[in-house]
């Protein structure tokens, strides 16, 4: 993990659609550790779920397939196909 600050560390994740992460903290002070009990955060929806960056568009695909709406799954698809190709073009 990354100190932050004066013994503050973090560590970011990145979930998509359907993703849950259970975590917990083990603390070490004077050769003793106590470790919290686990908690789980689970991916939801931005504010703005009309996103359209690749991971945006990752998550709109997944939600559309497990929900079973074909044509958005295919125009996230179609979507996120072309933005690669704009980019590889763009940045190569």
């Amino acid at each position: 993990m990354e100190n932050m600050y004066e013994g503050i560390f973090v560590k970011e994740f990145t979930l998509f659609y359907g993703d849950e992460l259970t975590w917990h903290l083990v603390e070490e002070l004077d050769n003793q550790t106590v470790t919290t009990e686990d908690q789980t955060i689970h991916y939801t929806k931005k504010s703005k779920p009309e996103g359209n960056s690749q991971y945006d568009l990752i998550n709109h695909m997944m939600e559309a397939i497990q929900t079973g709406n074909r044509k958005a799954a295919q125009d996230n698809t179609q979507t996120y196909i072309e933005q690669n190709y704009f980019i590889s073009r763009l940045f190569p």
